[in-house]
């Protein structure tokens, strides 16, 4: 079991969100007087707070509670603002001759599902069609590379440089190493796929 106990007026906050979230997905009352209470391991992973009572993006979804993530970034103007609600993808960095040319080096990006992305600041997104199959989003304000959107695909990448930090993102593998730029070597280790991962 985990211990939270009273330490004043932030333990009161969480107090009051601990028994929101329970009445919320099990219908229970809170006790009159919250004191010290136990809060076992089950609750914490179920329901989201850590040991010291902080709560982490919660969902309910057809009256059940579910654990989301809050990632936030932008672009280098602040013109475009993004959020993501979902856990992250690895990031990946891709080597083909596009994405090289747009950024100069190769995009490192991270893919998260479409509904899981809101987006302020749209209106300042210019969509470029780089391909029969794909689009391109970049700030047109400042230029900053953002987004890349497959026509077929349920998920959106996102360049993991735009997300703010501390970002929790981690280098998972290359792909189109194969068309690589002739000026620099892929050594951090990582599995580099000659075209793509799938």
């Amino acid at each position: 079991m985990r211990i939270i106990a009273d330490n004043g007026d932030r333990f009161n906050r969480r107090w009051e969100e601990v028994a929101e979230c329970c009445r919320q997905a099990t219908g229970w009352l809170k006790p009159k007087s919250p004191a010290t209470f136990k809060i076992s391991d089950d609750f914490v992973e179920r329901f989201g707070f850590d040991a010291s009572g902080d709560r982490r993006q919660r969902s309910v979804v057809n009256g059940r509670a579910i654990m989301t993530e809050r990632h936030t970034g932008g672009c280098l103007c602040g013109a475009v603002r993004f959020l993501t609600t979902a856990r992250p993808g690895p990031v990946v960095g891709c080597h083909c001759s596009q994405c090289r040319r747009q950024t100069g080096l190769y995009y490192a990006a991270v893919n998260v599902p479409r509904p899981a992305l809101s987006i302020e600041g749209a209106e300042a997104i210019r969509w470029y069609r780089s391909s029969e199959e794909a689009q391109r989003g970049f700030c047109g304000n400042c230029g900053s590379a953002l987004f890349w959107q497959g026509d077929r695909s349920a998920e959106i990448s996102i360049m993991a440089g735009a997300f703010d930090e501390p970002s929790g993102l981690a280098f998972g593998h290359h792909i189109y190493c194969a068309d690589k730029g002739d000026f620099y070597e892929i050594t951090d280790g990582l599995p580099q796929y000659a075209v793509n991962s799938t």
